[in-house]
């Protein structure tokens, strides 16, 4: 099975490559983790290397970070994962208004309509 190429670019060590198991991956969209497809020691594994960054609900399209209190409580079947920002938003979610309340207040400013 071929793994999935993510780059990352960190200040400290520039761009480094990551890969993520295909099997991991959800099966209709090839990109998040849903939570109650993954193990919990591959997930821990996930976190740890840092291939997993952000988790979100999928019932009320929101992402927010891994320490988040919110995250926390959702239940399993709607927690999902997902190796970067940038993917959650090209899915439709919308930042944490708990742990990322910079980028909720700027996305709140876009999503009103101007008039």
């Amino acid at each position: 099975m071929v793994p999935l190429t993510v780059y990352e670019f960190s200040q400290v060590s520039g761009w480094k490559r990551r890969s993520l198991p295909v099997s991991l991956l959800d099966p209709v969209n090839k990109t998040m983790i849903r939570h109650n497809q993954i193990k919990a020691p591959e997930l821990r594994k996930q976190i740890r290397n840092r291939v997993i960054i952000f988790g979100g609900n999928a019932k009320l399209k929101i992402y927010g970070k891994l320490s988040c209190k919110s995250g926390k409580r959702m239940k399993k079947e709607n927690r999902v994962f997902f190796i970067s920002e940038k993917e959650a938003i090209h899915l439709g979610y919308r930042p944490c208004g708990h742990c990322l309340k910079k980028d909720y207040q700027n996305w709140k400013l876009k999503s009103i309509p101007s008039g």
